[in-house]
């Protein structure tokens, strides 16, 4: 949903169902989602919601997804009976919200077994929560979902704030060595396209951004 890529269930690390697929490009997923992009969290969260209601109310349904989490609420009758005047933007949606608020923001996490099966459970890394809470990092520039147009190759400048230590930079996954000047680090950008920028500190505190960029004509 984040990248236009549809990913396999995974019910334990070594079983999962389906396979990897392009379902879209990514600069068509990053339009969708910025359609549909929900701005009412307090925590400042950017989600985007998609709701359904099936004919005759017996279904509503609601999809809401960020850079990590996809989160699907139904409500129904097991039998198909209407819900009456339910629909999907005032039962289900609310439904993803509340689960969207006890989220993590951008939290680093490590993978931890639950001790009786084979399975990996996504936790929260306390310590390192903790050192989030009390002064959480950010790329305050480049914005999420911006979008730039350059001539050529041009140099952004990368805004963080909130760092300890070493900044360790990731773009689409790989990493990247940024130069620092100023109190800034710089990011040259030699082509178009959709980027995601990631920055992890020594503490392990992250935060991501995406953009898009295009050629000016």
């Amino acid at each position: 949903l984040f990248d236009g890529v549809s990913w396999p269930v995974w019910y334990t690390k070594d079983v999962s169902f389906g396979q990897k697929s392009a379902l879209f490009t990514p600069e068509t997923a990053w339009a969708v989602r910025r359609m549909l992009l929900h701005r009412s969290f307090a925590d400042g969260r950017g989600v985007s919601l998609k709701t359904g209601t099936s004919q005759g109310h017996k279904d509503a349904w609601c999809f809401g997804w960020d850079q990590r989490y996809v989160v699907g609420v139904w409500c129904g009758h097991h039998d198909g009976r209407s819900l009456a005047d339910c629909e999907g933007a005032s039962s289900a949606a609310p439904l993803v919200e509340n689960i969207f608020s006890y989220l993590p923001v951008q939290k680093p996490a490590i993978l931890e077994s639950d001790g009786g099966t084979d399975a990996m459970i996504l936790r929260p890394n306390n310590r390192l929560q903790q050192l989030s809470d009390k002064r959480p990092l950010r790329i305050h520039f480049p914005s999420d979902q911006g979008v730039f147009v350059i001539q050529k190759a041009c140099v952004l400048p990368v805004d963080i704030r909130g760092a300890e230590g070493d900044v360790l930079f990731y773009v689409n996954g790989r990493v990247l060595a940024l130069e620092k000047q100023a109190g800034r680090y710089l990011w040259k950008v030699e082509q178009e396209g959709l980027y995601t920028l990631s920055a992890v500190d020594s503490c392990g505190r992250s935060d991501s951004i995406q953009i898009l960029v295009r050629s000016r004509p």
